[in-house]
């Protein structure tokens, strides 16, 4: 084995650069914020920074007596700092209004240390907001992306050649309840009316489901089809594996529409391929061992067979190309957003910061730092990926 895999595979810089990554994403709010966050104020205790939407204040007035602790940086991402518009740089002149309302040069403390956009919105600001949405984007569309490729990819290989039989009807059914649920997920757009509209699919789908398991003798539920789920499966992540990720992305772009929402669905509908290619293989080899067997034998069957008794034996193989796809899913994120396909504007995001820099070339640091602070994250990434998939392939 190689002397420099011999320590402990997690003991790598890039563990604790995406580490510090994630903090920033969870605590950006007590990172960088314009509101107090914590106010007592004649024995109130206060929480300004969870009710935005309070006016900008850039005097650093405080309530006469109250006592506040404030976040690490005093700045918000999309806050317009009037009085520093236009891009300024980092090492440009910044100015603010004294306590008596005079003009005078920002504070040391208070200053926009990477500079401003058009609106006066501190850049460092909205790229700690921009790697929050990011993350959360790419490891939502990870999570999902990695649920439909164990499901797809257990099925097709522990049926194998061969087929099931299924009800037409309830595969009609299900079918149709599916493509319902995602017509609300992409139309809907308030989170109560997308819970409701989830909330009565479920429920008539169960109700019909009872329905059709009280009447066997209803006629349409005699009628089966054999489904061959591997010649199947094959054949769609084929389908999938012939089209370039982004150019799959940009045709989900014509029937969803632009929010977070559809973003994580778009990726993770064009992410499942590899992963499930590659958990199919290896239950094709493993569920010939003698304790896949015994746990047939034993009574477990279904989901429960796969993550109690399969999904162990290759979790570090599912580990490794989740990191690929969690880097993936951040530079495809970054790239349809920096050719105006991604976000809406008012939503920030790293490859966002960075095509709004891509017009205006005098603001330098508009494209600059956010493109720093990016490739750290996707080097670190796939870093990590490199070197478990080293380290299995070296235990091995």
């Amino acid at each position: 084995m190689d002397k420099r895999l011999t320590k402990n595979k997690w003991n790598h810089w890039s563990v604790k650069v995406i580490t510090f990554y994630v903090l920033i994403s969870l605590f950006a709010p007590l990172i960088s914020n314009d509101l107090p966050l914590l106010r007592i104020y004649k024995g109130e205790w206060t929480f300004p920074f969870l009710h935005p939407g309070k006016a900008y204040n850039f005097s650093n007035d405080k309530l006469e007596g109250a006592f506040e602790i404030n976040a690490l940086f005093r700045y918000s991402s999309g806050k317009s700092d009037p009085l520093n518009m236009s891009f300024r740089g980092p090492f440009d002149k910044q100015s603010a209004f004294d306590s008596n309302g005079n003009l005078i040069e920002i504070p040391l403390g208070d200053r926009h240390w990477l500079g401003t956009n058009l609106l006066g919105s501190d850049l460092w600001a909205d790229i700690i907001y921009g790697t929050r949405i990011s993350v959360f984007i790419s490891f939502c569309a990870t999570l999902i992306a990695s649920l439909i490729a164990l499901t797809l990819g257990f099925f097709a290989g522990w049926l194998g050649p061969g087929s099931i039989k299924v009800s037409l009807l309830k595969t009609v059914l299900f079918f149709g309840v599916l493509i319902f649920w995602i017509h609300l997920l992409i139309n809907i757009k308030e989170i109560s009316d997308r819970c409701i509209g989830w909330g009565v699919s479920v429920f008539v789908f169960i109700l019909v489901l009872k329905f059709l398991l009280k009447k066997p003798a209803l006629f349409l539920t005699k009628w089966k089809i054999f489904l061959p789920v591997d010649v199947l499966f094959i054949r769609v992540s084929e389908l999938f594996s012939t089209i370039p990720r982004v150019i799959l992305v940009l045709a989900f772009v014509q029937f969803f529409s632009s929010s977070i929402t559809s973003m994580i669905f778009m990726l993770a509908l064009s992410a499942w391929v590899d992963l499930a290619r590659m958990v199919r293989s290896e239950l094709h080899s493993i569920k010939s061992k003698n304790y896949i067997d015994a746990a047939v034998m034993s009574g477990v069957v279904g989901m429960r067979l796969l993550f109690l008794q399969m999904l162990p034996n290759i979790w570090p193989t599912v580990i490794v190309y989740m990191l690929y796809t969690f880097a993936g899913n951040i530079s495809i994120e970054a790239g349809l957003s920096f050719l105006g396909f991604g976000l809406p504007a008012t939503v920030k995001s790293l490859g966002g910061l960075i095509a709004e820099g891509k017009n205006n070339f005098e603001a330098w640091w508009m494209i600059v730092f956010p493109g720093i602070w990016l490739s750290m994250l996707i080097y670190a990434m796939f870093s990590l990926s490199d070197r478990l998939r080293l380290f299995q392939f070296d235990k091995k």
